[in-house]
């Protein structure tokens, strides 16, 4: 069975974008769980933990995007954990980790339990130079014949 999971940060925000592509990979409107108006760093999001308590072996757990299950890379270590020890396999943007499988495993080395996750919207390999803003070295330098 999948189990769905959508979050929105603020009032302003909607999660209809989210839900419509969970139904798009099969998650069942009753299925999917929502938190609305509630960040990522808030320990206490009861739309995650209805989901969580709702999975059990076997179903796969699905969000549209990483950070939609966490901020920070401590908490989405204590997330994956738990649903691996529930035996539930997490489905991102519809693919599947399974806790069972190498690559899935894999998911839970790279979820190391310090630092932050950091979606950035444009994935661009050159966001600086996209904003108009050059890198590296602007110094005046001389000509390299100057006139006389």
């Amino acid at each position: 069975m999948k189990i769905g999971y959508a979050r929105c940060s603020t009032a302003r925000q909607d999660t209809s974008v989210q839900i419509g592509l969970l139904a798009r990979i099969g998650v069942e409107r009753d299925r999917v769980y929502i938190d609305h108006a509630v960040s990522g760093r808030q320990a206490k999001r009861p739309g995650l933990e209805n989901a969580i308590n709702a999975s059990r072996e076997g179903d796969e757990f699905c969000v549209t995007k990483l950070d939609r299950l966490s901020r920070s890379a401590g908490d989405l270590h204590e997330t994956v954990n738990r649903l691996a020890a529930r035996g539930v396999a997490l489905l991102i943007d519809g693919k599947v980790y399974d806790p069972a499988d190498p690559m899935g495993k894999n998911v839970h080395r790279h979820a190391r339990p310090h630092g932050r996750i950091r979606v950035r919207p444009d994935p661009s390999p050159h966001p600086r130079r996209d904003r108009g803003r050059s890198s590296g070295r602007q110094d005046e330098r001389p000509a390299a014949h100057p006139d006389p």
